[in-house]
């Protein structure tokens, strides 16, 4: 049998990572293939309006991939890329764009 570990993580919701970096270091110190099925960080609400260029997200999903994957996971998928409006969907020209193509060249 294969057992997988999965979880979702969004800053704005739990901002308590050690709890879910607990479960990703189990899962690899039991030979268990874990990931970040969904992982955002919702953009400032009045975004440019308030000067916020979308860098500050960035920074915080650089350092939330960093330690999940410091912490042995396998990977992680960011929710979600598109026009849907809401806080957490980016777009081309999101600083986001620039920070998540360096982190797949960094964790291949």
């Amino acid at each position: 049998s294969l057992e997988l570990t999965s979880i979702h993580y969004y800053n704005n919701q739990d901002s308590n990572i050690e709890n879910w970096l607990k479960i990703i270091r189990w899962a690899r110190e039991n030979n268990h293939p874990s990931f970040v099925g969904e992982l955002a960080d919702e953009f400032n609400k009045c975004g440019t309006e308030c000067g916020n260029d979308g860098s500050a997200r960035a920074n915080n999903i650089k350092d939330m991939v960093n330690n999940f994957m410091n912490s042995g996971a396998n990977g992680a998928l960011y929710w979600m890329y598109g026009d849907r409006g809401d806080g957490f969907t980016f777009k081309k020209g999101d600083p986001l764009c620039t920070t998540l193509k360096a982190l797949s060249q960094k964790f291949r």
